[in-house]
């Protein structure tokens, strides 16, 4: 959970080219095309075991204040990517954002054989995500100043 607000939250997470500033795996992501809905497309460059890798992700699912999802894809990898947001309350008169990351990696051809080799990895990937997403969040202003830029 994050002390934000779920419109604030949301527009930041729906802005995949800020992956550079929590994501520590992403070198950078670029959009190629579209206004951030779905079928948007974006260029992401991370580095994972050692090597570069550039995934061509696309939105795939995209509803305001709740869901932003994504299909990723290399020549030996499919990535789905989902966000969502609910608001939560603590305490009294106190409303955080409930932040969920969840990603699905599935290897294609060869790469299959890495799967029980590199499962843990992506484990990994996943929670660090999530952590330098809710950091990033937290480090931001405090504001209506956090908004999509289309």
């Amino acid at each position: 959970m994050v002390d934000r607000r779920l419109d604030d939250v949301f527009d930041y997470i729906s802005d995949f080219t800020t992956t550079a500033e929590w994501d520590p795996g992403t070198v950078t992501t670029v959009r190629r095309e579209g206004d951030g809905g779905v079928g948007t497309r974006y260029l992401n460059t991370r580095r994972f075991g050692g090597r570069t890798v550039v995934l061509d992700y696309t939105v795939t699912d995209c509803v305001a204040n709740h869901v932003f999802a994504l299909h990723g894809r290399t020549p030996s990898l499919d990535a789905l990517v989902r966000f969502t947001v609910r608001e939560a309350t603590v305490g009294p008169h106190r409303l955080w954002t409930r932040l969920t990351f969840t990603g699905d990696y599935q290897f294609r051809g060869r790469s299959r054989l890495a799967r029980p080799i590199l499962a843990s990895s992506l484990e990994q990937v996943c929670d660090a995500g999530q952590h330098g997403l809710e950091q990033a969040l937290l480090a931001r202003p405090r504001s209506t100043d956090i908004r999509r830029v289309s």
